[in-house]
């Protein structure tokens, strides 16, 4: 007849059955997670990388460093 549906047809209509909605939430919640994981593991060899090449830029100044030192050792001697 000429009457509304009730509230819970229209978001049965709309979501489907009321079962799927924990479901939704359900891979919503994982799709969050998950993508907060890929990031940290992103951020992660990220800071990986950069420490690498950190430690091989400290390497390379000390022996620069040592190389100077011996060199004005030799100055100061010749």
């Amino acid at each position: 007849m000429g009457t509304d549906p009730s509230p819970n047809i229209l978001i049965e209509r709309a979501v489907g059955t009321v079962c799927e909605v924990p479901l939704v939430m359900a891979a919503a919640v994982t799709a969050f997670i998950c993508g907060v994981w890929l990031a940290a593991v992103i951020a992660t060899a990220a800071l990986s990388h950069l420490q690498r090449h950190m430690q091989e830029q400290v390497r390379r100044w000390q022996r620069r460093a040592v190389r100077a030192e011996c060199a004005a050792k030799n100055h100061e001697s010749g």
